[in-house]
């Protein structure tokens, strides 16, 4: 059994030892109607400095899929996710055969894997159980496409992830304004490396770069094709991560600032 990426902490693994300093993680998420073509992809993003990919093993339109191959393709963090229609996924057979696939994903032990809040009860339990037979992390997430519900709605979607075991939180919800944003990045500063939080949308672009500065252990991009509204590519995240890492120190201070100005 392998190693799982999060500690029962939910402190980040393997990061520190290999430089990446916080508020650069960056995960890209990778889509194609074929492996080879995935495959092509997930060679792009390493050369764009990923830190970390996400499959999406729901734009695959291949009958036969060695999950394997894309598992080790990497030579990072890997996160395969096969997401649900009624999140913006694109898998086109019914419930059975996508918990199917996920069961394959989750036994070529991958790092992580990204499971539905929504998914039925007893599903979800046995999958994350499987998870934890096998060292696979677990992602529950949950996506709002039409706005950004109440703190306490927010919150009480967190709790319900780590009731259920997960390691990482994942919550998404569409900005309707710019403060929208502030209870995304509030959600990730309630549990420093256990949630990654922000919104969608032209208008939350402002809390996909932000939130890692906040708590989040990573925050996601594009390579090309945004998966998802609002989502920029990697080139772009990483340089603007990095002129905010050039002013903010690790803990949160303007130290650059101070030096140069003070």
């Amino acid at each position: 059994m392998k190693r799982h990426l999060f500690f029962p902490s939910g402190a980040f693994f393997g990061f520190e030892e290999e430089g990446c300093v916080l508020g650069c993680r960056v995960c890209v998420s990778l889509m194609a109607e074929s492996v080879r073509e995935l495959l092509g992809k997930v060679e792009r993003a390493r050369e764009e400095g990923a830190d970390i990919v996400e499959l999406r093993l729901d734009y695959l339109r291949e009958e036969v899929v060695n999950v394997n191959e894309l598992v080790s393709s990497f030579g990072g963090p890997v996160i395969l996710t096969v997401r649900r229609r009624e999140e913006g996924g694109a898998f086109p057979l019914g419930e059975g055969e996508r918990i199917r696939l996920i069961e394959r994903c989750i036994k070529a032990e991958p790092d992580i894997v990204d499971l539905e809040l929504s998914m039925g009860a007893g599903s979800l339990q046995r999958l994350i159980s499987l998870c934890r037979e096998r060292g696979v992390s677990v992602i529950l997430s949950y996506h709002d496409f039409n706005g950004t519900p109440s703190w306490r709605a927010l919150r009480g979607k967190v709790s319900a992830m780590f009731r259920l075991g997960c390691d990482v939180a994942k919550v998404v919800t569409t900005a309707c304004s710019v403060s929208d944003n502030l209870q995304l990045l509030g959600l990730a500063s309630l549990h420093p490396q256990r949630v990654v939080s922000f919104c969608m949308g032209k208008l939350g672009v402002l809390s996909r770069v932000l939130c890692t500065f906040f708590g989040s252990p990573f925050t996601y991009a594009s390579l090309d094709v945004p998966l998802a509204p609002g989502q920029i590519d990697v080139r772009t995240m990483k340089k603007v991560q990095e002129k905010l890492t050039c002013i903010f120190d690790l803990e949160g201070n303007l130290g650059y600032v101070k030096e140069k100005f003070g």
